[in-house]
């Protein structure tokens, strides 16, 4: 039963013996104890009366009667809210006593032990999968992507690149790998030129260079040179093909000779690439030149696509990996009863699923590391604590803008509910002491008056 039936039992108990106690002193006027029941039930009636007055009047009007000190606490609304809000920053939850609780409280330990009971068994780079799929699911590829062909054009358009060019290319030529690079252009070009289409090119070109030089000069002289070319092809002293011919092999021994470090021609390519890497780095004309050509490029040329393509490309298979992978260890178990269904889809996505596992590998190793390493926990716990505590300076007003708006929102009734509902039984509990003590102070008064004021007044009397 709750205080506030037990007080209306009480008030009401007492109101009763106050009418039998009533009754009992008009039918026995001179009976001691009649008086001191009277006595006692009609203090106890008064205090439980009033306390149950003084009770109501804070939340309502005591039978409907409205007066200036009834309903206190909508009446008063607004000042109870100020109290409240007041009481909450600066008594309940002030900014020095909230960082306190932080600084004492393991936040890494409770992160590390949230995480570890929410993503189990290496679950947390899934998770992270999961997370960048829906993300990717969720954007706009054709919007972000000419997003970043403007943030790139425009990072291309400040940058210079001509420092980078020289340094790029020095560092090429400071780099053994440079010979790597030239064997390869030597060796396509081996292979471009071992082609009998080059033999034909370079029998054409001959063919061109002397149709050339017979059509020069006056008709005279032009009879000469073909009369003299006939005269040289009919006695086999000129060959066209045969030159062709020794040309490509001079070609094919030269190419193969340029195959060595050392070569001469490979030496002085070097020196005049360091050249132009010197000049990159310090010549002003050369610099402009590049910039314009870049900004000529810059001005035709769209990354969109390429980028759209490229984000299309990873969500497909990004969906493909997430569709195989199982959602927990249920479905995974059930994957290998049904004949390894996921094993067989990962299978065909290859290099996306060797990227997935190895993220997941690499995450897991990381985290156990991470919580191993007292330092590097003390350190995150550190700057958490930090970030904590600068938002608490910060926006420690919202706590009590919080509060505000939570009892802005009560209505009377919801308000008047919410704050019985915290001291309503304290409050009843009054009313049952009201009419007690009322009683005990009824009796004390009637053993007053009738143990020591009366005897008094007769002895003064007499």
């Amino acid at each position: 039963m709750s205080n506030k039936r037990i007080a209306n039992v009480v008030l009401a108990a007492v109101f009763l013996v106050f009418l039998a106690a009533a009754w009992l002193r008009y039918a026995y006027p001179d009976a001691w104890w009649s008086s001191l029941l009277f006595y006692m039930a009609e203090a106890g009636l008064v205090g439980g009366l009033a306390d149950w007055y003084a009770v109501t009047a804070l939340f309502r009007h005591p039978l409907g009667m409205k007066g200036k000190h009834t309903a206190i606490v909508p009446r008063n609304r607004d000042k109870l809210i100020d109290g409240v809000v007041r009481m909450v920053e600066t008594q309940l939850l002030p900014p020095d006593t909230l960082k306190l609780k932080l600084a004492q409280a393991p936040l890494a330990e409770i992160a590390i032990g949230w995480i570890d009971r929410r993503f189990p068994g290496g679950e947390l780079a899934r998770a992270g999968w999961r997370l960048l799929g829906g993300l990717l699911s969720r954007m706009d590829f054709g919007r972000m992507s000419a997003d970043w062909d403007e943030r790139l054009k425009e990072l291309l358009r400040r940058t210079d690149i001509t420092p980078y060019a020289g340094r790029s290319l020095r560092w090429l030529l400071e780099n053994e790998d440079v010979h790597l690079l030239l064997d390869r252009l030597v060796a396509e070009a081996e292979k471009a030129a071992a082609s009998p289409e080059t033999k034909d090119a370079i029998l054409r070109i001959l063919e061109e260079e002397k149709d050339k030089q017979l059509n020069e000069g006056g008709g005279f002289m032009q009879f000469l040179k073909k009369a003299a070319f006939i005269f040289a092809e009919e006695s086999d002293a000129l060959n066209l093909k045969d030159a062709a011919g020794a040309i490509h092999t001079d070609l094919l021994a030269f190419l193969d000779d340029l195959k060595r470090h050392d070569h001469e021609l490979r030496l002085l390519l070097l020196r005049m690439f360091g050249e132009v890497a010197d000049q990159l780095e310090a010549d002003t004309a050369l610099s402009e030149t590049l910039e314009n050509w870049k900004n000529d490029v810059l001005a035709r040329l769209s990354f969109a696509p390429s980028v759209e393509g490229i984000l299309r490309t990873f969500r497909q298979l990004l969906d493909e990996e997430l569709t195989a992978l199982p959602q927990n260890e249920g479905q995974a178990q059930a994957g290998e009863d049904e004949g390894g269904n996921v094993a067989a889809t990962h299978a065909q996505q290859p290099a996306m699923t060797e990227l997935r596992e190895w993220t997941e590998r690499f995450a897991t190793d990381y985290w156990e590391a991470f919580k191993r390493d007292a330092a590097k926990k003390a350190w995150v716990d550190g700057f958490i604590k930090s970030l904590l505590g600068k938002l608490v300076d910060a926006e420690h007003r919202v706590i009590g803008q919080v509060a505000r708006e939570t009892l802005n929102a009560f209505t009377e009734q919801r308000l008047i509910a919410f704050i019985e509902d915290k001291v309503g039984e304290d409050l009843n509990r009054i009313r049952i002491n009201g009419s007690l003590v009322g009683a005990g102070l009824g009796a004390l008064i009637y053993l007053f008056l009738h143990g020591v004021y009366d005897p008094l007044l007769d002895a003064f009397v007499r």
